[in-house]
């Protein structure tokens, strides 16, 4: 999940647009250590949020599950 290219991607005011949000959740090793899946989807619910966009559904697309940090 590159943070940098999602919060342009809001920025520029994209997430009207959206019906869900989907990241691939699989783990990997950064500069700053492990990043699991919960971590991975907090920061994106986190960033959809800030912008008022509760209403997005987030899908794990690596794993095919919906809904994941659904709200409501």
């Amino acid at each position: 999940l590159h943070m940098w290219w999602v919060n342009g991607v809001l920025d520029a005011g994209a997430g009207k647009y959206m019906d869900v949000a989907s990241a691939h959740g699989y783990e990997t090793t950064t500069p700053v250590g492990p990043v699991s899946i919960d971590s991975k989807f907090t920061l994106l619910r986190q960033a959809l949020d800030k912008r008022g966009l509760q209403h997005v559904e987030m899908w794990d697309t690596e794993t095919g599950v919906g809904g994941w940090g659904r709200r409501g």
